[in-house]
């Protein structure tokens, strides 16, 4: 009879084995769940900063323009400044483009853009409304202004 037993049977093996892996699948599913988070997040987070830097750069430029003209098919708005010196923006392929060459955003819609005029303040204002689509419907950024141009001169058109 062998008195010495301290090794390990094939069932005790068996269980280790089976035990340990489920902890490494369970550990393995958090890891990949948290990565996949982490990438829906700075996808959105992508979309809102794209939406915001282009409310901002229009919000800027619209203000300083003496006047705003909007083509005939909304994919271009052209603002004039008091000096005579003009900025377009080109609303293309889900970009803003600034003057043919600047890229403003990517990924981002402009809706139509409305032109409100103030008739109490003699003014004229741009409503936008830009939008970012992510690969998720939750994903989904939107930011609206109404946005009066201040470099008008007091001018009345």
């Amino acid at each position: 009879m062998i008195k010495n037993e301290k090794g390990l049977t094939l069932v005790e093996l068996l269980i280790s084995v089976a035990l340990i892996s489920m902890i490494a699948i369970l550990i393995t599913s958090i890891q990949i769940f948290g990565q996949n988070q982490y990438t829906n997040q700075s996808k959105q987070i992508d979309n809102q900063a794209n939406v915001r830097l282009a409310m901002n750069v229009l919000t800027k430029e619209i203000r300083s323009g003496s006047s705003a003209e909007l083509s005939a098919d909304f994919t271009e708005l052209k603002i004039e400044k008091v000096g005579g010196e003009s900025t377009i923006f080109s609303f293309i392929d889900n970009q803003i483009i600034q003057n043919n060459s600047n890229i403003i955003a990517e990924n981002v819609q402009v809706d139509h853009p409305i032109f409100i005029k103030n008739e109490a303040h003699e003014s004229i204002g741009v409503k936008l409304t830009i939008h970012s689509q992510g690969e998720l419907n939750y994903q989904t950024t939107s930011l609206s202004s109404t946005i009066f141009l201040r470099g008008r001169g007091g001018d009345s058109e």
